[in-house]
């Protein structure tokens, strides 16, 4: 997510004004951000992603289950993260 984000920043990568399943550009949260987010469908490849509104976005995990990051710690076994929200609110 951090690689998005710095991809983001510095222009290499766009995010788009609406979702791309639904078209919708969906209402910006409390805090500022977009309501627009970056899906990975591929851990392994951090800025191929999808962009989804949050509907969307749940949605896409409710019927999918992503690739897992290859990466993991000593003994093999990866890390628990919130793939919905990537530690975001």
């Amino acid at each position: 997510h951090d690689i998005v984000e710095h991809a983001i920043r510095n222009g290499s990568l766009v995010r788009p004004n609406t979702c791309e399943t639904c078209q919708t550009a969906g209402r910006p949260f409390k805090d500022g951000r977009s309501p627009i987010q970056a899906h990975h469908c591929d851990y392994n490849k951090p800025l191929d992603v999808i962009w989804l509104c949050q509907e969307c976005h749940h949605e896409w995990h409710r019927t999918n289950t992503p690739v897992p990051n290859k990466g993991g710690d000593a003994n093999g076994s990866l890390a628990d993260i919130d793939v919905l929200t990537g530690g975001f609110p």
